[in-house]
């Protein structure tokens, strides 16, 4: 399904769709659409949500980033 990822307002995100945000002041806002009670999260949606509440651990944030900083890097795609 070809979807519009931008317009002139910003990003778009479809009421289907979950996002971690970083918002200009440093601060995250997790985006995470409605579920029925019936309905399970993905686990993309669980995945953002388990960082979420890992980004207030100071120790995991600098341990998370250390390795990120360790792993190899992948060449970039423009």
């Amino acid at each position: 399904m070809n979807q519009p990822a931008h317009s002139d307002h910003g990003t778009v995100l479809q009421n289907d769709q979950a996002a971690l945000v970083i918002n200009p002041d440093g601060s995250f806002a997790l985006l995470l659409p409605h579920l029925s009670d019936e309905a399970s999260a993905s686990l993309g949606q669980a995945l953002i949500v388990a960082i979420a509440v890992k980004l207030d651990d100071p120790e995991w944030v600098e341990e998370t980033l250390a390795a990120l900083d360790a792993a190899p890097k992948a060449p970039r795609k423009h």
